[in-house]
This record gives structure tokens, sequence and C-alpha cells, in this order.
């Protein structure tokens, strides 16, 4: 707590020594358990083959192509709400799930609706780098 100059008094050793121990009763239960998981000895893998079985399909799968299944699976993530599903899952998807086209036709090039930012603050440290080295090469060419 600080003082009537503001400044804050010396620590009080029980009190920070009474913290340190309660961090430590806290936090080293944790501790021992993430080390156990961890241990060389248990985190082995159980299921690797080491050598080839006979009636295995694991290890007849070819590594280089993935399955098909997990391809399809993947195309159809790919794909916009409206195509996976039938009808909307959710609430939030119910705003454009029927209706993709949009009611409005935007114009792009009204500059009352559409801002298009031309620089934007990372790109202004490059340009102004690149257009000082441009003139610095055109001075060298007008003065050779």
């Amino acid at each position: 707590m600080a003082g009537r100059d503001g400044m804050m008094g010396r620590p009080n050793a029980i009190q920070l020594d009474r913290l340190l121990a309660e961090r430590i009763n806290h936090y080293e239960p944790d501790s021992q358990i993430r080390a156990g998981e961890f241990h060389p000895r248990l985190s082995r893998p159980k299921d690797a083959a080491i050598t080839r079985k006979i009636m295995a399909d694991h290890d007849y799968i070819d590594d280089n192509e993935p399955p098909a299944a997990i391809m399809d699976q993947l195309r159809l993530q790919q794909k916009p709400p409206y195509e996976r599903f039938e009808l909307p899952m959710t609430t939030a998807q119910e705003y454009g799930f029927y209706n993709t086209t949009p009611m409005i036709a935007a114009d792009r090039t009204d500059s009352r609706m559409n801002f298009p930012r031309n620089n934007s603050e990372i790109t202004e440290i490059p340009d102004l780098y690149t257009r000082d080295k441009n003139q610095e090469k055109a001075k060298k060419l007008s003065l050779s």
C-alpha cells in the first residue's frame, strides 16, 4: 500500500513467503501430472506397427494418395452451406440461404456508396521508398 508520499513501503518478507508457498502448493500437483504425462516410457505409441502383419489393412494403405472418403469430405466442407444442406441448420443461415443473388444490384463505380482504399498505412512507407529509389535511378540515367 502506498504511503502519503506515494512511495511503496518495504515488502513484508513473511507475507511474500506465504504467497510463494501458496503458489507452489497450488501449481505443484499440476506440474507433477504433466511430468507423468510426458514420461518417455509412457508416451510411446502403442498402435505403431513395428513389423508388417499379413492380414492388417493399415499396413497396405498407400500413404501417397489419401482415401477417397476423406477427399469427398474435404470437398463437401469447401462448399457453401446452401449446397451442403437441404434446409438451413441455424437461424443465422436462414439469411441468404434460399436466395443467393443480391436483391439490389451494386454499382461499384459509384463513389458515393463505394469507398475503396487506394493506399493503406502498410503500403505507404514502401511506396515512398520505391518512389525515392526510382527517382534516384532516373537521375543517374539522365546524368549519364
